[in-house]
């Protein structure tokens, strides 16, 4: 929980009449918060980096896990596409001559567009190999995760193979055919 990214002051407060918490223009919320307790507190915050559907933050000595307002339309969308769709809709916006900042409902009308998934497949790929790089390197020890059966071994004279989570990813991070993966650019 502790290597999940916060917002730049680490804390978010805890608003009064809507009883959410918000980080980074999204809305999360939980019913604990709807408590007059936690009214108006500045608390630390985590999200995850690849589903900001999903926040925590740190009541009561427990983190508390909080979903978004669009959870169903963000849900397993990484950061890293959020800004991607941001920044085209950024661009469209200069192009045509408009001054004004990108609501989250306009962000939620463009994912849903054709030309909002096209524009997101490659992110949301490179983002899945990252993942489940991630996961291999931790052992896959991450909360909700199953861990992979065990790979070739024979059982009742059956092969099994080890499940992944993406082999033609990984393959293609082995290959190199995803530009771009983590911090590193091939080919730059």
């Amino acid at each position: 929980m502790l290597t999940l990214p916060s917002p730049k002051k680490g804390t978010a407060k805890i608003q009064k009449r809507g009883c959410f918490i918000q980080i980074n223009t999204f809305r999360y919320w939980n019913d604990i918060l709807r408590n007059p307790k936690y009214a108006e507190k500045n608390v630390k915050v985590r999200y995850d980096p690849f589903d900001i559907s999903v926040a925590y933050a740190y009541l009561d000595n427990q983190w508390v896990k909080m979903h978004s307002d669009y959870k169903e339309v963000f849900r397993g969308m990484s950061e890293k596409e959020r800004k991607l769709v941001s920044s085209e809709l950024k661009r469209r916006n200069k192009l045509n001559g408009i001054n004004k900042d990108i609501t989250l409902d306009e962000q939620v009308e463009f994912m849903e567009s054709n030309e909002g998934k096209e524009l997101t497949e490659l992110q949301r790929r490179r983002d899945r190999a990252s993942k489940a790089v991630l996961q291999a390197i931790d052992g896959y020890k991450e909360v909700g995760e199953e861990i992979p059966k065990i790979s070739n071994q024979k059982v009742k004279n059956t092969e099994v193979k080890r499940t992944s989570i993406d082999k033609d990813i990984l393959k293609d991070i082995m290959n190199q055919k995803l530009e771009g993966f983590g911090r590193f650019n091939y080919g730059e």
